[in-house]
């Protein structure tokens, strides 16, 4: 069993960077590779250029500065440290059932601030797992900035990502404690999926769990 080339499963989630997980990929895009590839290119470029520059300039100023301070940073319940997994079943193949797993260990290194209402919040060190049964893993080595939201926003529980510097829900968290969860988020399941002229099963399955101390 092989992976689904780097090219393909992590370029639409990560940002581009294909050499494992770093600080500031993007996890939160389950597009499918060539998926919107140049759409909109150039759309409304230099639109409203200038536009209203300077209106209302210093209006409100110092509006709402502070909202929300504090509301889940600093705050959190847990700050000693934090363990966990973060795996991915991944294909692109030509035969269905073929997918391999990306079997990621995760350690905190420290307390990564700002995550709106979460109890806990860490940048994860990832190292390889014995679980992995894809030829590589490109997340070892990697770094990720992952909190623990039990109720975002009233849309339920939800592990939160930092993506430069801005923190945004990425994977839906289930059997959740202030300070654990277990998540999972299924992008495709050997979808079949025509590229350049050949049929292929795509298989992104994201799971695994995060506890706090």
């Amino acid at each position: 069993m092989r992976a689904l080339p780097l090219l393909f499963v992590l370029y639409p989630l990560l940002g581009g960077c294909l050499m494992g997980g770093q600080e500031g990929e993007d996890l939160t895009d389950g597009k499918l590779p060539g998926e919107g590839e140049g759409e909109g290119e150039g759309e409304g470029e230099g639109e409203g250029e200038g536009e209203g520059e300077g209106e209302g300039e210093g209006e409100g100023e110092g509006e709402g500065e502070g909202e929300g301070e504090g509301e889940g940073e600093g705050e959190y319940l847990y700050i000693d440290g934090a363990m966990g997994a973060l795996d991915l079943l991944t294909g692109f193949e030509t035969t269905t059932e073929s997918a391999c797993v990306m079997a990621s260990d995760m350690q905190a290194s420290g307390v990564a601030d700002g995550c709106p209402d979460c109890t806990f919040a860490f940048f994860f060190d990832l190292a390889d797992s014995e679980r992995t049964t894809c030829e590589d893993n490109s997340f070892d080595g990697g770094a990720f900035g992952f909190g623990l939201s039990p109720d975002y926003y009233g849309y339920g529980a939800f592990v939160m990502y930092q993506y430069y510097g801005d923190w945004s829900p990425v994977f839906p968290a289930y059997d959740v404690a202030s300070d654990y969860a277990y998540f999972v988020r299924e992008d495709y399941y050997d979808y079949a999926y025509e590229y350049y002229g050949a049929q292929y099963y795509v298989t992104r399955v994201w799971y695994g769990y995060m506890m706090a101390y």
